[in-house]
């Protein structure tokens, strides 16, 4: 299930939060954390979780999200797999194997 923000609509009321990627309209939104991050904006998403040893960290077990301009969210394990799902689908998706890309 991907989760992207969803803005009410004219009547004030809020669109559902909750849909599958084939009933749900593309948001160039994507809520990670409690911000609401324009996927336009997002550099990178690390494949592992952040570890630095510190004893005062407060990020040890999340995924850093790079934004423009050296900004950074970070993501729990589900919001970092939902974001990959929802950029994937952003961007047009992968071409299947058997499809033949012509690149000139």
């Amino acid at each position: 299930m991907v989760q992207p923000s969803r803005l009410p609509d004219a009547g004030g009321t809020p669109a559902p939060q909750t849909m599958t990627l084939g009933e749900m309209t593309m948001s160039a939104f994507f809520l990670v954390d409690d911000k609401h991050v324009p996927l336009y904006r997002v550099i990178w998403v690390s494949a592992t979780p952040h570890f630095c040893g510190a004893e005062d960290c407060e990020r040890e077990g999340y995924y850093e999200v790079r934004l423009e301009q050296g900004e950074v969210v970070w993501a729990n394990h589900q919001q970092r797999d939902e974001l990959l799902a929802a950029l994937e689908e952003w961007a047009g998706g992968m071409p299947a194997d058997d499809e033949e890309t012509d690149w000139e």
